[in-house]
């Protein structure tokens, strides 16, 4: 029986960066998920695969940071990082 977070991701769900990708092509141009992987992995000293949802969370200042150097309409940029967070919290919400 498979219980942990990590293991079910490995089996039957995208990544945590798979997600991260995804939820940034929704609101950003297709570099920007490029950007946002060096920005894990500089932070992190991890690939983007290895991201967890921990990580995740703990990153949303930097990214926000980042980004806003990027875009001009900050309510895009809320929202995008209200996402991510949505999303740190949820990847495993069965668990």
């Amino acid at each position: 029986m498979i219980t942990s977070c990590k293991a079910k991701q490995n089996t039957s769900k995208p990544s945590v960066h798979d997600e991260v990708v995804k939820l940034t092509l929704k609101y950003f141009d297709p570099e920007t998920p490029h950007y946002i992987s060096k920005l894990i992995k500089i932070h992190t000293n991890k690939s983007p695969e290895e991201l967890s949802k921990a990580e995740l969370m703990s990153l949303l200042s930097w990214i926000g940071c980042a980004i806003s150097f990027l875009i001009e309409d900050q309510n895009i940029v809320e929202k995008y990082l209200a996402d991510l967070a949505d999303l740190a919290r949820g990847i495993c919400a069965e668990d």
